[in-house]
């Protein structure tokens, strides 16, 4: 049997996943050991979805252009992820009330 999904199907279940593991910490109470383990599995989805768009970013680029799309979005990848824990501490200083 051919089951060919590509990657679609993985980006998904690994968005959806690592999105319901971390927020689904919010039911538990803080430093248990059990929102440590949902916490690490959402982690570990966030990751799987970095490489997941890492390779399908190599081949939507021409060959020509393929490095420096490639480092392009890397450095914007690696920037997102040293710039998101302060994200959160933002939360507490500014009313975002838009909703």
């Amino acid at each position: 049997m051919n089951l060919q999904c590509g990657r679609r199907l993985p980006y998904v279940a690994f968005l959806v996943t690592g999105a319901l593991c971390l927020m689904s910490t919010a039911a538990f109470e803080s430093g248990s050991p059990f929102v440590v383990a949902l916490a690490m599995a959402g982690k570990f989805c966030v990751t799987g979805t970095f490489g997941i768009v890492y390779v399908y970013s190599a081949e939507i680029f021409p060959t020509v252009v393929r490095s420096a799309g490639i480092g392009t979005a890397s450095v914007f990848a690696r920037v997102g992820g040293a710039v998101a824990p302060y994200v959160g501490a933002l939360g507490g200083k500014f009313n975002c009330s838009y909703f």
